[in-house]
C-alpha cells in the first residue's frame, strides 16, 4: 500500500529552506568564532583574512580547465599594470593540483601572485559561482563581485570610486 503525500513539494521546499538556513547559521558561527582562512601562494607567500582586512584587494578566481579562463593571466597582468599601485591584485586558482596549475601557467609571463584554493573553502566564503570571477574588497568589505567582465577596468573603477 502506497502512502500518498499531497504536499510533497511543500515539504521538499521546506527542507531546502531549512538546510540553507542551517548552512548560513554555521557560516556565521564560524566567522563569529574567529575562523580564519589562509591560502598559500604558488611560489611564495600566502593570502589571509588579515591581508583582505587591510587595503584594497582585486582578486580573480580561475581554473585552468575552464575554457573561459584561457586568457586570465593576460587579463590579470593588465589589471596589475593599471591598478597594482592602488590595490593588491591576485589570481586564485579553484581546486586544482599544483602540477595542473603550473602546467596551465607554463610559458605565461605571470606578473600577478597566484594563490591555491585547494579545498575550495576560500571560494565558498565569497560564493564564487562562475569562472573567471572578480572580487573587489576594501578593508575587509566586499565592494563588488561577480563574473569577470570583458571591460574589467570599468567595473574596477566603478567599485573603487
Amino acid at each position: 500500500m502506497a502512502i500518498h503525500i499531497p504536499h510533497r513539494r511543500v515539504l521538499t521546499s521546506g527542507l531546502v529552506a531549512l538546510t540553507l538556513l542551517l548552512g548560513a547559521f554555521a557560516c556565521q558561527a564560524g566567522a563569529a568564532s574567529g575562523s580564519k582562512l589562509q591560502i598559500k601562494g604558488l611560489d611564495r607567500g600566502s593570502l589571509s583574512d588579515s591581508d583582505l582586512n587591510s587595503g584594497t584587494s582585486i582578486l580573480i578566481f580561475f581554473a585552468g580547465w575552464s575554457p573561459r579562463c584561457r586568457d586570465v593571466v593576460e587579463r590579470a597582468n593588465q589589471i596589475q599594470g593599471k591598478w597594482g599601485e592602488k590595490a593588491r591584485v591576485g589570481l586564485i586558482d579553484f581546486q586544482e593540483s599544483e602540477a595542473d596549475i603550473r602546467s596551465f601557467l607554463k610559458g605565461a609571463n605571470t606578473t600577478v601572485p597566484v594563490y591555491l584554493d585547494s579545498d575550495g573553502e576560500f571560494s565558498k566564503r565569497f560564493a564564487v559561482t562562475q569562472l573567471p570571477y572578480l572580487l573587489i574588497m576594501r578593508e575587509g568589505k566586499v565592494l563588488s563581485q561577480g563574473r569577470l567582465p570583458e571591460d574589467a577596468d570599468k567595473a574596477i573603477a566603478s567599485a573603487l570610486k
